[in-house]
């Protein structure tokens, strides 16, 4: 597989990236055909298709690509008016859908052309950033004779990836948090969710592999990686030699805060790992009332508001400061000058909520 490109500048945390490396037992499937036939295996059933995805092991849920068999569910009472696939990478030293779609365009070209085809979307919109290179589109163009095929250029600014934000920002439609865009005629999915479709069209074989990169936060350094469905995340990080005792892991964006254990399965879920230091939680201070969080919040809520709601357990006043927007990505915590516990507050509100 190819290699990214690395940034020489040492002050930039993308300061070093390695090679596409396949661990022992990821091995691709044997392809039947370079080319998805005119006619779908199974016909274009939308149930026959859910099964086959499920019997191949294919069942992508993750922030940027969520829950492909629940979209299509969906998709049988909901006129489809958008396929959405994207490319985008928030953090820019992890660029994996930028590197999928230039390794595995054959592959995502299929899976894209297979979702245009189970929900007979008029639109289909390939989002890139216009900085990385997009050669791959060409290919893809040539294998999906679809009149409504875009490329449409799209910073990937974090949080933009989330469906909530991608929506509002291409379609000028209001998705709730939490629902699934199908629910607003719009089927999103991301690189990788894309090149597992393709691989089950052009396959009988079940899933065997999943690309996977690893931010790793000790050697400042990026691994890009194909390995096994269902791998335990201590396998990989035995394979990449991170061993670090006090080391914790977040799984996706960041800043999302979202922990992982080493025995925790790979594969359907988030391909964007991070093994960290452990910090002590520092003991915060008083909110100093700066405003910070309602101006660096991209669904513009009230978090301070909603850290008081949940120390009174006020469910009402919760709803009057926004909770039910709240996209969970983590900035407002990251931005307050006194280390306020905004994210978590919010999560613990959210499930008292239910």
């Amino acid at each position: 597989m190819p290699t990214m490109d690395s940034d020489p500048n040492p002050d930039n945390p993308a300061a070093s990236v390695s090679f596409f490396r396949s661990m022992p037992g990821a091995a691709k499937p044997a392809m039947a055909s370079p080319v998805l036939p005119a006619v779908l295996p199974g016909g274009i059933d939308i149930p026959a298709w859910q099964a086959r995805l499920l019997a191949a092991g294919v069942n992508p849920n993750r922030i940027a690509s969520p829950d492909l068999i629940g979209q299509l569910e969906q998709a049988k009472t909901t006129t489809i008016v958008s396929l959405i696939c994207s490319m985008l990478d928030t953090d820019p030293s992890v660029s994996l859908n930028a590197a999928i779609a230039e390794s595995c365009t054959t592959d995502m070209a299929a899976g894209i052309d297979v979702l245009a085809k189970l929900t007979s979307a008029p639109a289909i919109w390939i989002t890139a950033d216009p900085d990385k290179p997009s050669d791959w589109f060409n290919e893809v163009k040539s294998r999906m004779a679809h009149a409504g095929l875009r490329l449409i250029p799209l910073r990937g600014d974090y949080p933009q990836t989330d469906p909530t934000l991608m929506l509002f920002t291409l379609l000028q439609c209001r998705l709730v948090p939490g629902k699934l865009p199908a629910s607003k005629g719009v089927l999103l999915v991301d690189a990788a969710a894309a090149v597992a479709v393709g691989r089950c069209a052009l396959s009988d074989s079940p899933a065997v592999e999943t690309p996977l990169a690893v931010r790793d936060h000790f050697q400042r350094r990026t691994h890009l990686l194909n390995v096994p469905m269902g791998i335990r995340l201590a396998e990989v990080c035995d394979f990449l030699e991170i061993r670090n005792v006090d080391a914790v892991f977040r799984a996706g964006d960041f800043l999302r805060d979202l922990w992982i254990t080493p025995d925790t399965p790979l594969g359907n879920g988030e391909l964007v790992i991070h093994p960290t230091a452990r910090h002590l939680d520092a003991n915060p201070d008083p909110c100093i009332h700066c405003g910070w969080c309602l101006e660096a919040c991209p669904t513009r809520i009230h978090p301070a508001g909603l850290l008081d709601a949940a120390q009174v357990k006020d469910l009402r006043a919760a709803r009057r400061y926004g909770i039910e927007a709240c996209i969970e990505c983590g900035i407002c915590s990251y931005v307050c000058p006194t280390r306020l516990p905004l994210l978590t507050a919010i999560r613990e509100l959210k499930g008292a909520s239910g």
